[in-house]
């Protein structure tokens, strides 16, 4: 599928024109590249990351099952099943930032504030997620002479760092801090939502495909560390 007809598609799908699983018989004839691109258009054409993110929950699904079907293939100390698994607690945690973003401006209970400040404290802990993949992954990817990817993925590592840290920061105050949460959230969920589907489906198969010093790229990711949501540690 073009990307230019898949734009439309998505457009369709903004202006209500077909029903989401319309939209996703034609999100799953797309390369994730694609899909990539098609979303950069409508950002460029105007429409908000709060506006886009049901499209990442459309292309997230189209792929689900190849994604689920990877990490079975994986054994459990693999270093990319551990990424994917961080990626399935990351997005638990977008998951929780959205519902939060959508009702914030009633008010939030004090249970709210709680899963809010440990959602945003979950995005710091994975910055160990993106150091690992930083210093093994991408030089490796690199030097087969795979640049594209990794290098997209550095430039959204760099994007989405800061805003996490105000993130974090903001919801220490949260009453006082409303608006700027919610478009905060809205930033890191679109953005980041879409950052694991490029990896979860062009760089770690990429990786798999092209790399093999596996028990060394393990050790390389122990001395770096885990993320707390992977082994209980607050």
């Amino acid at each position: 599928m073009s990307v230019d007809k898949l734009t439309e598609v998505l457009m369709d799908l903004a202006d209500g024109k077909i029903s989401e699983q319309a939209a996703l018989e034609h999100i799953k004839e797309a390369t994730p590249a694609e899909i990539s691109r098609a979303e950069q258009n409508l950002l460029d054409r105007g429409l908000s990351e709060s506006d886009l993110q049901k499209f990442c929950k459309v292309h997230l699904k189209a792929v689900e099952d190849e994604v689920d079907e990877l990490k079975r293939d994986l054994d459990d100390d693999h270093p990319i099943k551990t990424l994917m698994l961080e990626h399935d607690e990351i997005l638990n945690s977008l998951k929780v930032l959205e519902e939060i973003s959508e009702r914030i401006e009633e008010g939030l209970s004090e249970e709210n504030k709680e899963r809010l400040k440990e959602a945003a404290h979950h995005l710091i802990e994975a910055e160990k997620h993106h150091k690992r993949e930083e210093d093994t992954l991408f030089p490796r990817l690199k030097d087969k002479g795979i640049t594209g990817p990794p290098s997209i993925m550095e430039m959204d590592h760099e994007d989405l760092s800061p805003k996490k840290k105000e993130l974090d920061k903001l919801v220490k105050s949260p009453e006082e801090n409303t608006k700027e949460i919610k478009k905060t959230i809205d930033y890191i969920v679109f953005h980041l939502r879409n950052h694991i589907f490029k990896e979860n489906n062009i760089l770690y198969p990429s990786a798999l495909n092209e790399l093999s010093d596996w028990d060394e790229i393990k050790k390389e990711c122990d001395s770096i560390g885990y993320c707390c949501f992977n082994h209980g540690e607050e």
